[in-house]
């Protein structure tokens, strides 16, 4: 039985390119299809491919119109369930940019352009999804959400407007998959670079420009990693598969990126780098110093630095534990040279110098500073809030912020002559969502995320990026470093993994997941452009932030 046999299907623009892949691949695999565009002849062409892949004529259903327009909306849906009875699969794939004929660019571009683009690439999606929610709810279907990498982060000067539908997009498609997915309705969408479909033409490009700009962005691997670029088909089956529930049920609310590599390489150096990756480990050379590798992320963002080639200072005041981190390191191999432990209470200028001298006496020089160190207390009289005693405070912000300013200081002259990277570890707990029962640990983090954002602009003067990460639930080990009871974290771990309102994973991170964040922001190869933001990782909390509504300082009955 093919896979998508039973299934009807609305692709919209499927009058060529990735519409018409897409609807050619769900038919030869068995949907049936309602096909749309503004074309006649092009949709015809569209069936015509269909036909001579199998498809029965039967299965086909044209609608002829243009999307923007609700009367052609609500004839795609109802000439949909006349011909077929429901609606399994929805692909919003209709999307175009337009040029300004004046040859502006850029917000200077006429506005109603601006109008235009929003009209096609988002609003015309919302107003179709509208009309198709009770069918897809009933049949507990799925949508296929066609954004663009021009969505960001990095930015799309020459069509501005494009990329703020696209990004619009993207925000639409992870807010409906929360609304959605109680009733059984899974969206997704998938992010193209640069595709051979046509739309460049749509554009405005003449035949002749849209070959030669294709050829040269293919030949440049700092454009397309990949070397040439994307297939229509390559995308309909990455679309096919987000609408085959029995491959990817897990997956909801993501864009995935299918861009040949684009997307990581933009703001690299316009060279091919793959020599020295073949015979080098990323961090070859690097030396790297991370705080509160005693355990936890700490721990595991030593272990992964030092396997991929840096040579790594390690810290903590526990030297049990410390000596446990460097064990874990030299188990993968690692020459024992290649790592310094240092016992020391980082809340301290003395424990800072010491790190620091340390370092630089061992090493020579110090090029990546990963500042994990952070903790949080209860209160001994289990006061929380704002009626939890000063001196917490007093503790938490020495140790999650004042420590990290000091230390960023005394490491910063040996960074700079590096060109070196900090990576600051933070916390979803930094809002914009409240933290009432962890009050002074949350403002500690929204303290360190200011700090982030301001240090980048002063230090990427000197060559210096600075970036954070904010994790979300990770077992770390933080429940016992606060001082609750045996057991109490996993118990909430274990809540908040059975409530999607809390953790849309279903999972809890693993120290690993979050140290996976941290290498790749300390490798400029790789991120070179990102400065100053804080990446969120945590198994989508922050879309539902439903643990507010729990109290998870109430003692179990």
């Amino acid at each position: 039985m093919a896979r998508f046999s039973n299934k009807v299907a609305i692709v919209t623009g499927s009058s060529s390119g990735i519409g018409r892949s897409t609807a050619v691949l769900l038919a030869k695999e068995g949907a049936r299809v309602t096909v749309t565009g503004r074309n006649p002849e092009k949709v015809r062409e569209t069936v015509d491919e269909i036909l001579k892949n199998g498809g029965k004529p039967e299965d086909v259903n044209i609608v002829i119109g243009d999307l923007t327009e609700s009367e052609c909306q609500a004839d795609l849906v109802k000439s949909t369930l006349e011909r077929f009875g429901k609606i399994d699969i929805l692909v919003n794939n209709a999307g175009a940019a337009f040029a300004d004929p004046s040859g502006k660019v850029g917000t200077e571009s006429n506005l109603g352009l601006f109008d235009d683009m929003l009209k096609l690439n988002l609003r015309s999606v919302i107003e179709l999804v509208q009309k198709c929610r009770p069918h897809l709810i009933a049949s507990k279907g799925d949508i296929v959400n066609v954004s663009s990498i021009a969505a960001g982060p990095s930015p799309f000067v020459y069509y501005t407007y494009y990329g703020v539908a696209k990004a619009g997009l993207d925000q639409l498609t992870r807010c409906m998959s929360i609304e959605f997915i109680p009733f059984g309705v899974r969206v997704n969408s998938v992010s193209p670079g640069l595709i051979s479909t046509g739309f460049l033409n749509a554009v405005g490009f003449p035949n002749e420009a849209v070959r030669k700009t294709e050829e040269y962005y293919a030949s440049q691997r700092d454009c397309i990693p990949a070397g040439r670029t994307g297939k229509p088909e390559e995308i309909a089956t990455l679309i096919a598969f987000l609408a085959d529930k029995n491959t990817s049920a897990y997956i909801i609310g993501q864009s995935i990126v299918i861009d040949g590599g684009t997307s990581l390489a933009l703001g690299m150096p316009s060279h091919d780098l793959s020599k020295f990756i073949l015979t080098m480990a990323r961090f070859d050379g690097k030396v790297a110093l991370v705080t509160g590798s005693s355990n936890g992320i700490g721990r595991a963002t030593a272990v992964l630095l030092a396997q991929e080639g840096a040579k790594v200072t390690i810290t903590g005041r526990n030297s049990e534990r410390l000596e446990e981190t460097r064990q874990e390191i030299l188990k993968s191999g690692i020459p024992a040279d290649h790592v310094l432990a240092v016992v020391a209470d980082l809340a301290t200028e003395e424990g800072q110098d010491k790190l620091i001298n340390s370092t630089i006496q061992k090493f020579g020089h110090l090029d990546i500073l990963v500042n994990n160190a952070g903790t949080a207390f209860v209160d001994s009289q289990g006061r929380v809030g704002i009626d939890q005693d000063v001196s917490d405070y007093d503790k938490v912000m020495k140790i999650n912020m004042r420590s990290v300013v000091t230390l960023t200081q005394k490491a910063k002259e040996h960074l700079i002559k590096a060109k070196g990277e900090i990576v600051n570890v933070s916390s979803i707990a930094a809002g914009p969502q409240a933290q009432p029962d962890m009050m002074y640990y949350a403002m500690s983090k929204a303290a360190l995320d200011q700090f982030t954002r301001s240090t980048a602009v002063n230090l990427i003067q000197h060559g210096v990026r600075v970036n954070a990460v904010s994790p979300g639930g990770v077992t770390t080990g933080i429940g016992e470093a606060m001082g609750l009871p045996a057991g109490a974290f996993e118990k909430m771990a274990r809540f908040w993994e059975s409530h999607k309102e809390c953790l849309p994973s279903g999972k809890i991170a693993e120290p690993v997941d979050i140290a996976y964040v941290i290498a790749f922001l300390a490798d400029r190869k790789l991120s070179s452009y990102i400065i100053g933001q804080s990446i969120v990782a945590d198994g989508g909390s922050t879309l539902v932030m439903g643990v507010q509504a729990h109290d998870m300082m109430k003692p179990e009955s």
